[in-house]
């Protein structure tokens, strides 16, 4: 590793050094992810769905969609009142994550 810098400092400090951060990435796999995040306007563009709800009903179980076990919830919903979009009068979402 030392003889690899020492032969790279020959060809100039910024060359070696980013030759070298090259060569220490290769046979790697890199990622990267970039959240936004959204203000009030922006999110209630964005919903299908805007309503007053009330939590009816709760059903944790446990599923294997994709061969990995997982416990879900799937909660159901009241609609009080709407005020964007056409849920009916109850309204099912299912979550990760449950006890």
């Amino acid at each position: 590793m030392f003889h690899r810098l020492r032969r790279l400092r020959k060809v100039g400090p910024a060359v070696g050094i980013g030759l070298l951060l090259a060569s220490a990435g290769l046979g790697r796999s890199t990622y990267a992810s970039t959240a936004r995040t959204l203000g009030l306007v922006e999110m209630a563009k964005a919903a299908e769905i805007i309503a007053d709800v009330t939590v009816t009903n709760l059903q944790s179980y446990w599923a294997a969609p994709a061969g990995v076990k997982a416990i879900r919830t799937k909660v159901t919903f009241a609609v009080n009142q709407v005020v964007k979009g056409n849920p009916g009068q109850t309204l099912t979402l299912e979550f990760l994550g449950g006890s």
